[in-house]
């Protein structure tokens, strides 16, 4: 470390696909919590898959933060979020890097657009950009040699495309020349950048689990694309002979752990990847070269759980100076949450579901009720007549649900979840079946004491003949009470018998051959002729084939018989 570097603060910055920003934090309350246990300055999240509407001010305004949001406009999809510490304010914020969204035109806005409009057309920029996966932030900084000079830091969520999808694939390559085109854009402005996020492709098979033929590796678009813009020490000139002068990032994970091996960050969760390390590294801070000699570290975060991602964290030493306000763009002046009136028009909105809830709600009133208070029925309720237990519909017993179940496994798709509940039409429930059951298991002999002696036609004999040709025999009390105990007895043991039928549970699953540890179950999902056929293989984690901890070769196609 340098004289200079000791006046300068380590700034860490963050980046993580949280899949899911409710999932991760489920209650808002748990945001600063989690934010805080992250230990960073500089915060970008992607795949938070929350639009604007379901965002609460509890998420959006943290205290001690300044959270900068882009939205999908598709439910439960993308997004990212950028959240930064007070003392690490932007002086500027935009939403996406088209230039088409309200925060563009904004007098904090970033700017810089270079030629986007001549590369690009406005539907395609709109097709692109709509789904949520740019945030922009500038800062101004001191770096070691004392220049005051501006930082612009990326947060991108780089789609997902198969290599056969190629309509898919052609959305991704375009995000990522328009990527290219706004970053060379602020570049050009003099301004550092850093971008961070979640790049959906891996850079070089040292960085993937399983990178097959190097050569078929290479051939990847989405790789060159990578090859295209990190800047590689070995050579003048990077793979597409473009000048490293005019297009200068380096893979901050890289540049301090040039030959570090099994460093991923992603993680497939259905083959419980995670537990073996069988993944891959898609998960970048891509620095600009000329803050190289201002790096310290950059690590992979691997302990920290909550998502198929893990964070990387890159500490640099720089100086932030703080901007006095917060660009426009901040979601503390979110009209719901900066206490502003509501414009009149809201007010003719459409009804909401509490609302519809409230007019439509059925009070149950007795007619006696209703008669010795003399009130009238309230306008959108509606007043139930009192049913006798004769007119109530009865739900069909504990038990035949068990049968019906039982008798239709074979033909019920073990992918698909059933509602036994919805194949009954009641509206009040009864549990006769079961409290009959439970009757049976609960008759005691002394319930006995109220049965009084009763005849008892005995088979006669000879003996035993009167000239009537019959004979009564007359039981005692002893007598009733063990016959009492003997029915007792059957009946608890048809109860019992009864309930064993019904829950005797699921069979054990087989056991691995590799480890003798019990299987889990799969379904086939690929359209085919097995397509939601379930079958059985080993519970560990998908690896290497050289792997002893990783999940063996087991297979065994699933049989309720």
């Amino acid at each position: 470390m340098s004289e200079n570097q000791q006046e300068l603060n380590k700034v860490k910055i963050i980046t993580w696909n949280v899949n899911g920003i409710r999932s991760l934090y489920k209650d808002a309350a748990f945001i600063k919590k989690g934010l805080d246990s992250l230990d960073g300055d500089i915060i970008c999240l992607q795949e938070t898959k929350i639009t604007r509407s379901a965002l609460d001010q509890g998420t959006a305004i943290v205290d001690g933060y300044n959270s900068y949001y882009a939205f999908s406009r598709r439910s439960g999809y993308s997004g990212v979020a950028t959240y930064c510490k007070d003392a690490f304010t932007p002086f500027r914020a935009e939403e996406g890097l088209s230039g088409l969204f309200e925060s563009s035109g904004a007098v904090d806005s970033v700017g810089c657009y270079g030629n986007i409009r001549a590369e690009f057309s406005k539907i395609e920029l709109r097709e692109i950009d709509l789904e949520g996966r740019a945030v922009i932030t500038q800062h101004k900084i001191k770096i070691s040699s004392g220049e005051d000079k501006t930082l612009t830091i990326i947060n991108v969520y780089c789609p997902r495309a198969d290599l056969n999808n190629t309509e898919r694939l052609r959305v991704k390559l375009r995000f990522y020349h328009l990527l290219e085109v706004r970053t060379r854009a602020i570049l050009d402005s003099g301004s550092y950048v850093i971008i961070v996020g979640d790049i959906n492709a891996c850079h070089k098979p040292i960085d993937h689990c399983d990178p097959s033929d190097v050569e078929e590796f290479n051939e990847n678009p989405c790789r060159k694309w990578l090859n295209h813009i990190i800047y590689n020490p070995s050579a003048e000139v990077n793979t597409n002979n473009v000048n490293i002068s005019t297009f200068h990032l380096i893979d901050a994970f890289r540049f301090v752990n040039p030959v570090e091996e099994n460093a991923f960050t992603c993680w497939c969760t259905t083959l419980n990847a995670r537990s073996t390390n069988y993944g891959t590294r898609i998960d970048y801070i891509l620095i600009d070269l000329r803050l190289g000699g201002e790096m310290d570290d950059c690590i992979i975060l691997r302990d920290v759980l909550g998502s198929d991602h893990c964070p990387v964290k890159a500490i640099i030493y720089l100086k932030f100076l703080r901007s006095p306000k917060y660009p426009s763009f901040c979601t503390k002046y979110y009209p719901e949450f900066a206490g502003t009136q509501k414009k009149l028009s809201e007010f003719f909105s459409k009804k909401s579901c509490d609302q519809e809830i409230c007019t439509n709600t059925t009070i149950d009133y007795t007619e006696d009720a209703t008669i010795s208070f003399g009130k009238r029925k309230l306008p959108g309720t509606k007043v139930m007549p009192n049913r006798s237990k004769g007119d109530t519909k009865k739900q069909r017993g504990i038990s035949s649900f068990f049968k019906l179940l039982s008798s239709e496994t074979q033909s019920t798709d073990s992918c698909e979840s059933v509602d036994v509940h919805s194949q009954d039409s009641g509206k009040e429930s009864s549990l006769e079946s079961l409290s009959s059951l439970s009757a049976l298991s609960e008759v005691r002999p002394d319930s006995c004491e109220s049965f009084q002696p009763l005849p008892i036609v005995d088979t006669p004999s000879s003996g035993d003949m009167t000239e009537e040709g019959s004979s009564i025999v007359v039981c005692n009390e002893s007598e009733a009470e063990q016959n009492c105990s003997a029915i007792s007895g059957r009946e608890k043991k048809a109860a019992s018998d009864a309930w064993k039928s019904m829950l005797t549970g699921p069979k054990a699953p087989p056991k691995c051959k590799g480890h003798r540890e019990p299987c889990v179950q799969r379904c086939v999902k690929k359209k085919g002729p097995n397509f939601k056929r379930k079958f059985w293989v080993c519970a560990r984690g998908e690896g290497r084939s050289n792997d002893p901890h990783a999940k063996c070769d087991y297979f065994q196609w699933y049989s309720n018989r």
